[in-house]
């Protein structure tokens, strides 16, 4: 996985959680309308498109893409079949996909301990209701597009580097960023809550609660391509402490090994990882059998 891929997968996991922590979601404003989406909403489209776009403009071998394209549009049908979705959801979906499953991907990657488990549960550490409520009234369109989202991102983009860098140095720094995020976030609750009052009427609609659940369901939908995509990733990891990884052939049948041989779990791989972490390099197949028989 290319750096700048990495870079962008992380830089989405510290938007979540800035939506899952003190900010929520990026600005406050007027919802006394019937538009499909947002001034956040819009805003956020905007800013995420241009990342992505770009993204997309690099060169990078896009592993396993057509069967995610393909789960994700299972999922969308599911969702449309159950009633779950209806169609000005959509882009709640989108913003989801964009700020939410791809950071949790990331880490299910990156991390081979990360349980999925917990992320579940990570989503009721703040109050859902809450988090609900300052996602939907938002700021007029230019202050959210020109002004609160762009530096939003960037403070959000600076505090990603800082953690990457992980410097003495940048200490002072993203203790400022923290406070000038938080304040924010205070300033968001307090007027979304007043917006939200003024706009009491918006709980006698089934769509208000559809939405308020929205993001558990699909979070459930999405668990087996994590756990696929996590244990695919600590296979590699282990192949990766092998010279097997020189060989596609060999290196296909040792990932197909492991997979049958932990049957599919993540404990048992991660024990095959220290296995062959505490041995010498594992040179061929018939090696790489006995250490994880044994």
């Amino acid at each position: 996985m290319h750096e700048w891929l990495l870079f962008y997968l992380e830089f989405l996991n510290a938007v979540n959680n800035l939506l899952k922590g003190y900010l929520g979601s990026i600005i406050f404003a007027d919802k006394g309308n019937d538009n499909l989406f947002s001034t956040r909403e819009y805003g956020i489209i905007l800013w995420l498109s241009i990342i992505i776009i770009f993204a997309l403009f690099k060169n990078g071998k896009q592993i396993g893409l057509s069967l995610l394209i393909a789960y994700l549009f299972l999922i969308v049908y599911l969702l449309f079949y159950l009633k779950i979705m209806e169609l000005e959801m959509i882009k709640d979906y989108v913003i989801w996909i964009s700020s939410a499953f791809f950071p949790a991907m990331y880490k299910v990657v990156i991390h081979r301990n990360v349980s999925i488990f917990k992320m579940f549960k990570d989503l009721f550490k703040f109050s859902i209701f809450y988090m609900f409520i300052i996602s939907e009234y938002t700021f007029n369109f230019w202050l959210e597009s020109i002004i609160i989202v762009p530096i939003s991102f960037i403070l959000i983009l600076i505090s990603s580097f800082i953690d990457i860098e992980n410097k003495a140095e940048y200490k002072q720094l993203k203790k400022v960023i923290n406070v000038l995020l938080a304040l924010l976030g205070f300033i968001i609750l307090y007027y979304a809550m007043i917006s939200f009052i003024g706009s009491i009427k918006d709980v006698e609609k089934i769509i208000f609660w559809k939405k308020l659940f929205f993001e558990i369901i699909i979070f459930c939908l999405h668990i087996p391509i994590l756990y696929f995509s996590q244990i695919v990733s600590v296979t590699e990891q282990i192949i990766l402490k092998t010279n097997l990884i020189w060989d596609s052939k060999k290196k296909k049948k040792a990932m197909i090994l492991l997979l049958l041989k932990s049957r599919f779990k993540k404990e048992r791989l991660n024990d095959f990882y220290e296995i062959i972490l505490a041995n010498n390099r594992v040179n061929n197949m018939r090696e790489l059998k006995e250490l994880i028989n044994n």
